[in-house]
């Protein structure tokens, strides 16, 4: 797995529409406000920094479909299939690479599957006021039981949203219907009804004030110790 995270307020946003598919840029032009406009521009220029980077062959920038639930997928012709099974980057019964993009505050944050892999979500969050009457109202008993503080509600938060993420169901489950436990070096595990898979997590605190989570299906993910910084 690979996990990227960029300081969307670095670049000059020109740079980064210059690197995005025509989708993301009417998609950001939308927005009233530049901040807004740069998550997303951020989000998706990690991504294609990340395909180049297993496979700088392919056409760029890449284009992304959405299916049914808004979920974005990699819309690959034959040949760039061909292209990332020569470069070891997707298995041969696989028909796309999987990939999680989110941002928050200051930060754009993308995850992509490595060849054999599931599916994954990610989730970024920047600290805000206490927000325990969320976790009270949407959480598991369980979960907010074992939470003492706003580190500890992020962490099941973004590990929860990465699991909406990696299912593809986003808010459509209720947050209560599945239950996050967390070891102590910060390694979940998921207890789901959704489907017969075994879903794990693993949580990062890459700056101070935010908290970056990803979830993966099946047994074979391989979590990084630490996202990669990338100056964009």
């Amino acid at each position: 797995m690979r996990l990227y995270i960029t300081d969307v307020t670095a670049p000059d946003i020109a740079s980064l529409i210059s690197r995005v598919s025509k989708d993301r840029i009417e998609r950001a032009e939308k927005f009233r406000f530049e901040i807004d406009k740069r998550r997303g521009l951020a989000a998706e220029t990690l991504l294609n920094y990340g395909l180049k980077r297993l496979c700088g062959r392919l056409l760029f920038p890449v284009r992304l479909l959405r299916d049914e639930n808004g979920k974005p997928c990699l819309d690959l012709s034959q040949e760039e299939k061909d292209l990332l099974r020569a470069a070891g980057a997707l298995s041969s019964e696989a028909e796309s690479l999987c990939f999680s993009l989110s941002h928050s505050g200051d930060y754009a944050a993308c995850a992509i599957a490595d060849a054999g892999e599931g599916e994954l979500g990610t989730d970024i969050e920047e600290h805000r006021p206490d927000r325990s009457g969320i976790a009270e109202h949407f959480f598991c008993r369980g979960e907010v039981e074992r939470i003492r503080n706003d580190e500890d509600f992020y962490m099941y938060w973004t590990l929860k949203e990465s699991f909406l993420k990696a299912v593809g169901r986003g808010l459509a489950l209720p947050l209560d219907s599945f239950e996050v436990f967390v070891d102590a070096s910060g390694e979940a595990s998921y207890v789901q009804s959704v489907n017969g898979d075994v879903y794990r997590g693993r949580v990062y605190r890459p700056f101070k004030g935010y908290t970056l989570s990803v979830c993966a299906g099946g047994e074979g993910a391989v979590f990084p110790q630490e996202p990669e910084i990338v100056a964009l």
